[in-house]
């Protein structure tokens, strides 16, 4: 199944952009596999299960179903944070796996607006809500970490 958003991957490395970095953004269900081939590519996991070292469960976003009014919440998967800051990023503020960083980090930056925002981030949630898989990967991060990211709508400009 591919999930090719309907949009371009965003290109700006202005401060603003960069500073997102270090809070990274969630995973759409293709890009799990897209990182563990990278990590395997530069030798720093020698199988696809080990890149769940470099993920953790997020508690996600919470959306409204049009009709219903009724609210629910889509957990998500992101990177894993380490003293504040995303693991895959470089000690010069360089993504390491760039080519294939998580939807929630390659199709949003600081000057988007928050229509534009909000429809992306939409668009990645009804992926991960159609791929019964995707929930079941996020349970077992926690289920092996206890571990999931505080979520503070505030701080999330992509909602995720």
């Amino acid at each position: 199944m591919a999930f090719l958003p309907p949009f371009k991957r965003t290109e700006c490395g202005c401060t603003a952009c960069v500073a997102f970095c270090a809070r990274p953004g969630h995973l759409i269900p293709g890009d799990i596999f897209a990182i563990a081939d990278a990590l395997m590519a530069d030798g720093r996991i020698q199988t696809k299960q080990g890149v769940f070292d470099f993920l953790q469960a997020s508690k996600g976003a919470v959306v409204g179903e049009q009709a219903t009014g009724k609210l629910f919440r889509i957990g998500t998967i992101v990177p894993k944070t380490v003293d504040g800051r995303c693991v895959f990023l470089t000690d010069e503020n360089r993504c390491s796996i760039h080519a294939v960083a998580p939807f929630g980090c390659a199709f949003f930056d600081d000057h988007m607006s928050q229509l534009e925002g909000t429809a992306r981030s939409m668009w990645g949630l009804r992926q991960i809500a159609r791929t019964p898989g995707y929930e079941a990967l996020r349970q077992k991060l926690i289920a092996d970490t206890g571990v999931t990211e505080p979520f503070t709508p505030k701080e999330d400009k992509g909602g995720t």
